[in-house]
């Protein structure tokens, strides 16, 4: 693996001065995946399960052109030319304000001759007998010229490169609506106050341009409402009288007629992903996204749920659909994934469910037969989900004819490993 180019003073001040100090901010490492046309600073896209990085918190994706950042850029590895390893963000920022303090005393500072050179060495570190990976500064000032060697880890295997940039792939996935923030200072401020409150912050974004967000204890709901935000993406005319109700109101209504998506996040994680205003960006929109549950995900949601009841209800429809939830006595509580990849027999949607709660489609759909539903003990399906350690590369779920038994089918894909 080779990688060697000569930063662009537009490139560097970027990165000293925009992303690195927002980048430190969400998380102390991140990895830098280096390809043919693009380098980017990648902040826990592989998981707490991943090589690098350590999980947890908010995914992170800055993405440049090689031109903006480099020239004379030059990748090459025996993975599509492809190169990703693990750096801490700190020392990364702090070895860019030297070579930038050394590149500022050199009179032909700004020309070619000047520039300064970024690169990846393996060197035999003092007091040790085997070669480490380095990603390798040098600058030549008016007295002095200075090399300096940033660790990182070991460059990534083939197989970790692959689920990087599945998972990169995954990220840049847009929801199907959006709506700007014109103030991300205010927004951050809201979010400092609302901490003092709770661990967790629903937010609430409807296709009417109002972003919704809120606290709420066993004592007490806190929260505020943007309106009219500008959209990008799929929007709708908000019905009339709606004004005159409740923003918790309006906005529970939206999510019943399916314009509008809800969730819940770790104030702590949304605070870091706020400290993006560091970036100093023009304009900042936020959207919540239908997302494919993985392993580790649906393991939480299992685990979450163990506490409520001893059997969960599983439902499969043919539209893509997957639902579970525990009933008892006193309340029922679920999840429902959309919209999912399928395997199999397939169907469309009647128009109008998306206007259903999740419950009654899943009823509508097991009665037209399109859909099977089984009762699984939460135990079992808590033991099964620990085959995530295999790592697998996708998993699919389904129910037996006559809703027999709940299906889980994980497939691996096997390939030379570097």
């Amino acid at each position: 693996m080779k990688f060697k180019a000569f930063f662009t003073d537009d490139g560097i001040a970027l990165l000293d001065k925009r992303f690195l100090p927002a980048m430190d901010k969400v998380g102390r490492l991140c990895h830098v995946y280096l390809t043919p046309t693009h380098a980017m600073l990648l902040h826990n896209l592989l998981g707490p399960t991943g090589t690098g990085p350590d999980g947890g918190g908010p995914q992170c994706v800055a993405q440049f052109a090689k031109d903006l950042l480099f020239r004379e850029y030059s990748v090459s590895s025996r993975n599509g030319n492809r190169v990703a390893f693990a750096v801490d963000v700190a020392l990364l920022h702090r070895a860019l304000r030297s070579a930038l303090a050394v590149h500022a005393q050199s009179p032909a500072a700004g020309d070619a001759s000047a520039a300064i050179q970024v690169k990846l060495v393996n060197k035999l570190p003092a007091g040790s007998r085997s070669a480490s990976p380095f990603l390798t500064f040098e600058t030549k000032g008016a007295r002095s010229a200075v090399v300096q060697d940033v660790p990182i880890s070991r460059p990534l295997s083939r197989s970790d490169v692959e689920r990087l940039q599945a998972a990169l792939d995954s990220a840049q996935e847009l929801p199907q609506t959006l709506v700007q923030v014109p103030d991300l200072p205010q927004l951050q401020s809201l979010v400092d106050r609302l901490k003092n409150v709770g661990d967790l912050l629903t937010v609430a974004v409807t296709q009417y341009g109002d972003l919704h967000l809120h606290v709420a204890t066993s004592l007490v709901t806190v929260g505020s409402e943007f309106r009219k935000l500008r959209i990008l993406g799929v929007r709708a005319t908000g019905p009339v009288g709606d004004q005159n109700l409740s923003a918790s109101t309006r906005t529970n209504m939206a999510i019943e007629r399916g314009e509008a998506l809800s969730v819940q996040v770790n104030m702590k994680h949304l605070a870091k992903s706020l400290q993006c205003h560091l970036a100093k960006p023009d304009c900042t929109f936020y959207g919540t996204l239908v997302q494919v549950p993985d392993l580790p995900q649906l393991q939480s949601l299992v685990d979450r749920l163990k506490n409520v009841g001893y059997l969960l209800t599983v439902a499969v429809t043919q539209y893509g659909d997957l639902h579970l939830h525990v009933a008892t006595s006193l309340v029922t509580v679920g999840s429902e994934f959309r919209k999912l990849r399928i395997l199999g027999v397939r169907a469309t949607a009647p128009v109008g469910d998306q206007n259903l709660s999740a419950s009654t489609r899943t009823n509508m759909a097991i009665e037209r037969g399109e859909a099977l539903s089984v009762q699984v003990n939460m135990k079992h399906l808590a033991k099964s989900l620990q085959c995530h350690l295999a790592k697998p590369d996708c998993t699919f779920y389904g129910i037996s004819p006559g809703g027999a038994c709940l299906t889980v089918i994980f497939s691996i894909s096997f390939q030379e490993l570097d």
